[in-house]
């Protein structure tokens, strides 16, 4: 009983691995949104901000 209540503040493997998936999906999604606005203006180059 008492496990549950001093160690809820680590992350599981599983969570760490979830997180990280959506950051990259996240990060994917944030370049295709750029590249297709590039394709759509008739520009040769992909400007990324930074």
């Amino acid at each position: 009983l008492t496990f549950t209540w001093f160690h809820t503040s680590e992350p599981t493997g599983r969570g760490i691995h979830l997180l990280t998936e959506a950051l990259n999906i996240l990060i994917l999604l944030d370049f295709l949104y750029h590249y297709i606005r590039a394709k759509l203006a008739g520009e040769r180059d992909i400007s990324l901000p930074i």
